[in-house]
C-alpha cells in the first residue's frame, strides 16, 4: 500500500487500535508478567512506530538516548524495536550514532540490531548510504549478503534497491556461496506486487545465472504476480471499509 491513498487511513485506524494496548502493557516489563505480554509489547510498539504514532516515536528516541549512555537500561526484548523505530526516522546525526555504535559493538546480536535500524531509514540519502555498504568491506559477509534484502523490505525503497541490484548484480552475486546465489535476486524483491518487477527478475536471473536458475526466480515472480492480482481484487473493498471505519463519526 506504499503508493495508495488509503495508506494514511489504514495507519490511523491501526494506531487507534494498538495505542490502548500499549497503555495497558506499558513500555517496561512488569514482574511476573506472561511471556506473551513481552512479545505483544515489542510487536505493538514496532507497529505503532512504523505507522507514525508520535508518542511511540518520541518514547523510542528517549529510550535510544538512554541506550547510548547505558545499553542495559533498555529491556532486551525492546532494544531492537527501539532501534528500528529510531532508525526509521533518523536524521544524519542519529544515523551516524547507529553506525558508530555498530562499528564498536563486539556482540553479534547488538551489531545486527543496529544495522537493522539503519536499514529502516526513510531518509533517501541515508537509504543510499546503507545500500552502498553492500559493495564495500565495512560489513562482515553475513550482514553484507542480506543488507539489500532488509533495505528493500524494512525501509520503503524496494524499487530503488532493485535498480541498485540490477546495476551491480555481477558484483553482488560473485562472492555468494553456490547454494545461495540462485535465490539472492528473488530475496530483494520478494515483497513486491509489481508484475513488471516479476518479469525483470526472470530476465536478470537468466542473464546472470543461466536458464537452469530460472525456476528459482519463478518462485518469487509467481508470488509477485499473485500478490498483484490479490491487490487489484481486494484493495477496492479495503478502501471502502477504511472510509467507513476512519470517518470522524467512528
Amino acid at each position: 500500500m506504499l503508493d495508495r491513498p488509503e495508506r494514511a487511513d489504514f495507519h490511523r485506524w491501526s494506531i487507534n487500535l494498538l495505542r490502548p494496548q500499549i497503555e495497558r502493557l506499558g513500555w517496561t516489563p512488569k514482574p511476573g508478567e506472561p511471556t506473551a505480554d513481552a512479545q505483544l509489547r515489542s510487536a505493538f510498539v514496532y507497529r505503532l512506530g512504523v505507522f507514525g504514532d508520535q508518542d511511540a516515536i518520541v518514547e523510542s528516541q528517549n529510550q535510544f538516548s538512554q541506550y547510548l549512555a547505558d545499553a542495559s537500561s533498555i529491556d532486551g526484548n525492546m532494544r531492537p524495536v527501539v532501534i528500528n523505530v529510531v532508525g526509521r526516522y533518523a536524521n544524519e546525526a542519529t544515523y551516524n550514532q547507529l553506525w558508530e555504535r555498530y562499528q564498536k559493538a563486539i556482540n553479534t546480536e547488538e551489531k545486527t540490531a543496529l544495522l537493522r535500524g539503519m536499514q529502516h531509514a526513510l531518509d533517501p540519502a541515508l537509504a543510499i548510504r546503507t545500500r552502498e555498504l553492500t559493495l564495500g568491506e565495512e560489513l562482515p559477509a553475513a550482514h553484507r549478503n542480506y543488507n539489500l534484502f532488509y533495505v528493500s523490505s524494512r525501509g520503503e525503497y524496494l524499487e530503488e534497491t532493485w535498480e541498485f541490484t540490477k546495476e551491480h548484480a555481477a558484483e553482488l552475486l560473485a562472492p555468494l556461496a553456490r547454494y545461495g546465489t540462485n535465490s539472492y535476486l528473488g530475496y530483494i524483491v520478494n515483497r513486491s506486487s509489481d508484475p513488471a518487477i516479476a518479469a525483470e527478475l526472470e530476465t536478470v536471473q537468466v542473464q546472470h545465472r543461466g536458464e537452469d536458475a530460472l525456476a528459482e526466480a519463478q518462485k518469487t515472480s509467481g508470488a509477485i504476480r499473485l500478490r498483484a492480482r490479490t491487490r487489484e481484487r481486494e484493495l477496492p473493498g479495503l478502501s471502502r471499509w477504511l472510509k467507513v471505519h476512519t470517518s470522524p463519526s467512528n
